[in-house]
This record gives structure tokens, C-alpha cells and sequence, in this order.
């Protein structure tokens, strides 16, 4: 569990400051921006962005820590920008 808490804390932040710019690209997207009205693209995006940057980065549990990182990345720069539901 020490070894998960501190792969998430070097190499996953890494990828929590990465990932909300590679989303805000993806919002310029037309037929994305139609399926976020109806379907949590950006949020899915965002997870498995976090999870094939944890591989790419060879990290030792790269579903979870993608996991944490993408959901951290796509709720933290909700909360940050203001559109909590």
C-alpha cells in the first residue's frame, strides 16, 4: 500500500496536471461537445488518459494509479473552474 501511495504521489501528479489540458483540446471537438450533453465523455476520456499515461510511465499499478489520476484530474479541474452539480 506504501509503494501505491507514493507511485501516486511522484508519477501521478504528473499526470493530474497533464490530463485537464489534453481534455481542454478535446473540448474543441464538435461531436464530442454533442456527446457530453448526453454521455460523461470527458470524465471517461480523462480516466483513460490516466491509465495510458500510468502504463506509458511504466508505474507498478498502472489501472489504479491511472484511475486515481484521471478521476482526480477531471473532478479537480471541475471544482477548481467552478462546475460542481
Amino acid at each position: 500500500m506504501e509503494e501505491l501511495i507514493t507511485q501516486v504521489g511522484t508519477s501521478g501528479g504528473i499526470l493530474v496536471v497533464l490530463i485537464p489540458s489534453i481534455i481542454q483540446i478535446f473540448k474543441k471537438v464538435p461531436f464530442l461537445v454533442e456527446l457530453q450533453k448526453t454521455f460523461p465523455i470527458y470524465q471517461i476520456l480523462s480516466v483513460g488518459l490516466g491509465i495510458g499515461g500510468a502504463f506509458s510511465l511504466g508505474l507498478a499499478t498502472p489501472v489504479i494509479t491511472g484511475l486515481i489520476a484521471g478521476l482526480a484530474a477531471s473532478k479537480g479541474y471541475d471544482i477548481v473552474k467552478g462546475e460542481t452539480k
